[in-house]
């Protein structure tokens, strides 16, 4: 009776023992699995890959790179970017030639344009706005551009132009900053102020500006007056600025206001004899959500 006790016990330990070496098998093969899976979005520098896409502006799209230059990340349960290159593009000017020209998008800090040569930057500004605002104050998402870029040529002002335009959402309204930066002299320059800004019921438009104006930019906003609402009937006035050859930069030669009131800018402008503008914000496929209503 003892001996069969004994090797009945025994012939139990040796099914436990088997048992639980196929559950800790499984479980190994189950957390390598895991891992295999979280490895496959990750880089080789153990970062995660977030790929953008936005073929709308034909831009070189990139994605987080291990140049710590061009991204940072906040590591935590779900990693967030913080900094990255939104946009690129190459493109030829008349004297430094072939530039890679990159929007820089951070949370927290203004935008930045930079104009590279290979691993030199040629040039970098970092569009810092006197009266607040324009600034990246979150990602929603990797492909959610506050600002981008577009390349103008224009006769009677130097070409090419690379026209930014930011955005700054708000509560009920939108605020935008058309800026040009150009080669002159051999130098990339801004050569528009920071006044060329607007709201959600102006507008810009950039080339011939008609008879009298010239070639040049045109920036338009309503005024707000004491007593109306938001979404009125208001005053507008236009700005008109042309290229100074002497200065190397656009200056504000002109402006026009509207004797009456007006409903929407088209009004407002037609009014003034101004009516074959073309709201150049409306070239940013990425922002006409922004312009829905103008």
């Amino acid at each position: 009776m003892r001996v069969l006790q004994i090797l009945f016990l025994t012939i139990g330990l040796v099914i436990f023992g088997n048992i639980l070496g196929r559950v800790s098998a499984q479980n190994s093969s189950n957390s390598n699995t895991n891992s295999n899976r979280y490895s496959a979005n990750l880089d080789a520098n153990g970062l995660p890959v977030r790929n953008i896409s936005n073929t709308a502006t034909k831009a070189n799209t990139v994605s987080p790179s291990s140049n710590d230059d061009e991204y940072e990340y906040n590591f935590g349960e779900f990693p967030t970017i913080l900094k990255i290159v939104s946009m690129e593009r190459t493109v030829e000017f008349p004297k430094n030639g072939a530039l890679q020209v990159q929007i820089i998008e951070e949370v927290g800090k203004p935008f930045t344009i930079r104009f590279n040569r290979e691993d030199e930057t040629i040039a970098q500004f970092v569009m810092r706005n006197p009266n607040g605002g324009y600034v990246r104050e979150y990602f929603h998402s990797a492909i959610d551009p506050k600002v981008r870029f577009q390349i103008i040529k224009t006769e009677g002002i130097p070409s090419p132009l690379i026209h930014l335009m930011m955005v700054q959402p708000g509560g009920s309204d939108y605020g935008f900053w058309s800026v040009l930066f150009g080669e002159v002299n051999g130098k990339i320059k801004q050569l528009t102020p920071p006044t060329t800004q607007f709201s959600w019921e102006g507008g810009v438009q950039i080339g011939n500006l008609g008879k009298g104006n010239g070639t040049g930019i045109a920036v338009w906003n309503s005024i707000w007056g004491d007593g109306e609402s938001h979404y009125a009937e208001h005053l507008y006035e236009v700005e008109i600025y042309n290229f100074n050859k002497k200065l190397g930069k656009f200056v504000k030669t002109k402006t026009h206001k509207t004797k009456q009131k007006h409903e929407t800018p088209a009004q407002a402008l037609e009014s003034l004899g101004l009516s074959f503008y073309k709201d150049a914000a409306r070239d940013f496929p990425e922002f006409l959500e922004y312009r829905e209503n103008f």
